[in-house]
């Protein structure tokens, strides 16, 4: 479940320089796995999770719906991350993250986060059920 970008989110930075950095590499937060529903389900098997790290994919929108991938970063160790590449302004974008953990020495991965939709485990990554957020234009301006 995302935490970070609200839908829009709000504008920080005294220098119209900052806002435009800000709003083209913007800070993501998800939460950590297990999460609380996660540990209510398999409580067993949630106590013996190890080494997670997070996936996390970023596609442009063309048309309401995610085009090209844009932004990739496997492994993760954190549950925030701000974008290392300048995002074009005033682009709409999907983003979606999934766990990949260590479960009694083997591998595991869970599904991609995505909004709730009933063929959410048939769908491609990203897609159109995926989180959403869009960079402000030049100086905050949209």
């Amino acid at each position: 479940m995302p935490l970070e970008p609200k839908t829009r989110g709000t504008l920080t930075g005294a220098h119209p320089l900052a806002l435009h950095f800000e709003w083209l590499r913007p800070v993501l937060r998800w939460q950590a796995f297990p999460r609380d529903a996660d540990f209510e389900a398999a409580p067993e098997e949630m106590r013996r999770v190890r080494n997670v790290r997070y996936d996390l994919v970023i596609a442009r929108e063309q048309n309401m719906a995610p085009d090209q991938i844009v932004y990739r970063r496997d492994g993760l160790t954190g549950t925030v991350h701000r974008i290392e590449t300048t995002l074009k302004s005033d682009t709409r974008y999907f983003w979606t993250v999934r766990a990949r953990f260590n479960l009694d020495g083997r591998e595991r991965v869970t599904e991609r986060g995505a909004t709730s939709h009933p063929l959410h485990g048939n769908l491609t990554s990203p897609s159109s059920w995926s989180y959403r957020f869009k960079t402000q234009g030049w100086c905050g301006k949209s």
